[in-house]
């Protein structure tokens, strides 16, 4: 099967001829849509290729929500809709879970005032006893900065989004709350340097999205790889609600596996 690199590869020799939107477009038609099933030609030097269920399985995509301003529910849209997303594709006659009996039926010791949750794992009994999913596993981003790690547990992301949408969580750096959020979530964030540094010692607060897709920008030769993921701000957020997080820069926090 095609790997992404050996994709990027290619876009980056087609960038450095004449005609290569022509010779990309052949080679991306000739792709399996499993690999890759979305590409865009921004100019002759930038190109965009995704493999996504937003493309893949356009019925399980629910209209963005946006949550209100002085609540932290994120959480409870992201579980609501990784879960509804997953009965749907397993075909599961599991009931489908919604945002109102997440934030009603987990129990209130657990939530804050603003509906925030300390532990995505407080959320498993109700999830599981509830026979809303079978199982579910909270896996987290290795402490430290070992690069065989990191890469690991990025492998692991691909490997559940392979079976569909997963729920991750990440620290809400000043750069996004701020800059990123201003530009109404255009481009693909990172995280500046001095906020890896910060993250050593400073606490952030932690945000869920749920997680379609990933894809790689490449631009000339400069290669950026991200996930793409459902936020909770609107539809006029992002790309129709969806954003980009840079891979390869420590800002997923934590992965939600969900058995259904």
């Amino acid at each position: 099967m095609t790997s992404f690199a050996a994709i990027s590869n290619f876009v980056i020799q087609c960038h450095e001829r004449a005609g290569a939107e022509e010779h990309l477009e052949s080679y991306f038609q000739g792709l399996s849509q499993d690999v890759c099933n979305k590409w865009n030609f921004h100019n002759a030097s930038l190109t965009e290729f995704l493999s996504t269920w937003r493309e893949r399985r356009q019925d399980i995509v629910p209209t963005p929500v946006d949550q209100p301003e002085d609540l932290e529910s994120s959480w409870a849209i992201s579980l609501s809709t990784a879960q509804s997303a997953l009965v749907k594709l397993e075909n599961s006659d599991r009931a489908l879970l919604t945002t109102k009996m997440l934030l009603e039926g987990v129990p209130i010791h657990y939530q804050s005032e603003t509906c925030a949750v300390d532990r995505l794992e407080d959320v498993r009994s109700f999830m599981v006893e509830g026979n809303y999913v079978r199982q579910m596993v909270v896996h987290h981003r290795p402490r430290g900065n070992d690069e065989d790690d990191q890469n690991k547990f990025e492998s692991l992301i691909e490997y559940l989004l392979v079976r569909g949408p997963v729920v991750a969580s990440f620290d809400v750096f000043p750069s996004y709350d701020e800059e990123f959020t201003l530009n109404m979530g255009q481009g693909i964030f990172k995280p500046t340097p001095d906020e890896h540094h910060m993250r050593a010692y400073q606490t952030f607060p932690r945000h869920c999205i749920v997680l379609f897709g990933k894809g790689v920008q490449v631009q000339g030769s400069d290669i950026q790889e991200f996930w793409e993921g459902l936020e909770s701000r609107g539809e006029e957020f992002g790309d129709e609600g969806f954003v980009r997080l840079a891979r390869h820069h420590c800002v997923i926090r934590e992965v939600v596996e969900l058995k259904v």
